[in-house]
């Protein structure tokens, strides 16, 4: 999507204009839900097994919720169980039929356009542990098994993919924005009904840290759905920054101070805007590209004059554009925010299920 399109489609969301035009869409995707579910329940259709443990990691809303991170905490966390992380690698140039070996226990095997952002800023952030795309997650996940021989999958985005069974079911919810204006896309961003809340065997609050007014009115509401449960509050805390591309690293309290332009094209740059807030930046401009939009030349050309016209001494971005970002020369300094999931509250729960 176009960063224009995107944007007013964005800003239409948002205020519940979309309501009007995009009412009779969402109409028709909720009876395609309702139906789908029916052939499930009723068994005409299956969902396939895999032999080995399958965990799925996904969300009811339009990105932006933090499933990357916490598929990365999850894989860390399974450190004494080889697993493999499934991904559908959204945005992947072309080759949305193939199975692509994103990452083996050695090196990196695909780019970021060959695999997509998020697949490939796993491949870097879990060297080691491989990754595999593909749109038909139960031919990659038995073409991995194969291959690798995990004690366990992690089924990327899995939620909504019904057609692979899992033994796990974890949700993510962004605790700022949990479920945006309530309607189904395209009117809003629900990818299905609040009541599919009722699979998750466990459910994730993400950035309880940025609005702590409503976590206890959101997990009442969370229990109207889903009784059991375990509710666990995590936040995405800044580790330190990197001057790009693969410059020297600079502790997080670096850019206390010092006026920044922020760069984002991720789907909830008002977390990242927070973090910088929070670490002291003085931020003086920012430019907000569509989620999973690839930088070209003359992108960053714009953003580096618009940061120099705000007097900007760096331009402050995060680690998932990092990939996106062209590979040219720069005269303007780039800092990378790496960031980690933290549990803050439900950690022992968590460990439970997870052994």
């Amino acid at each position: 999507m176009k960063k224009s399109v995107y944007t007013t489609y964005q800003r239409l969301v948002k205020n519940k204009v979309s309501i009007l035009f995009f009412w009779p869409l969402s109409f028709v995707y909720y009876l395609y839900l309702v139906f789908r579910g029916f052939l499930y329940k009723s068994g005409i259709k299956k969902s396939q097994s895999l032999p080995c443990q399958v965990i799925s990691i996904g969300n009811l809303t339009w990105g932006g919720t933090g499933k990357t991170p916490l598929v990365e905490f999850v894989v860390r966390r399974l450190s004494s169980k080889k697993a493999v992380v499934l991904s559908r690698g959204y945005g992947r140039r072309g080759q949305n039929e193939k199975i692509t070996l994103v990452s083996d226990e050695s090196r990196i095997l695909a780019g970021a356009r060959e695999a997509g952002d998020e697949p490939y800023l796993l491949a870097k952030k879990l060297p080691g542990r491989p990754v595999v795309v593909g749109s038909n997650r139960f031919n990659s996940g038995k073409w991995a098994i194969n291959r690798f021989q995990p004690g366990t999958i992690i089924l990327d985005d899995g939620f909504q993919h019904r057609s692979l069974k899992r033994n796990i079911d974890l949700v993510v919810i962004d605790s700022t924005n949990p479920f945006g204006n309530r309607w189904l896309i395209p009117a809003g961003s629900l990818r299905e009904p609040l009541g599919q809340l009722k699979r998750a065997q466990i459910i994730f609050l993400s950035k309880v840290n940025e609005d702590k007014n409503q976590i206890t009115g959101l997990k009442k509401e969370i229990r109207r759905f889903n009784a059991h449960a375990p509710i666990v509050e995590t936040v995405f805390e800044p580790v330190e920054f990197h001057l790009w591309p693969g410059g020297e690293t600079k502790a997080k309290e670096f850019i206390r101070e010092k006026a920044i332009f922020m760069l984002a094209g991720i789907n909830s740059p008002s977390s990242f805007r927070y973090s910088l807030l929070q670490l002291g930046g003085d931020l003086v401009g920012e430019a907000v590209y569509p989620d999973h939009y690839y930088y070209r030349p003359g992108d960053l050309s714009a953003v580096i004059n618009s940061a120099r016209l705000k007097k900007a001494e760096f331009i402050v971005t995060t680690e998932k554009d990092e990939v996106k970002l062209p590979k040219v020369l720069v005269k303007f300094p780039i800092l990378i925010l790496k960031v980690k999931l933290k549990v803050v509250h439900g950690e022992e729960v968590l460990d439970a299920w997870l052994s």
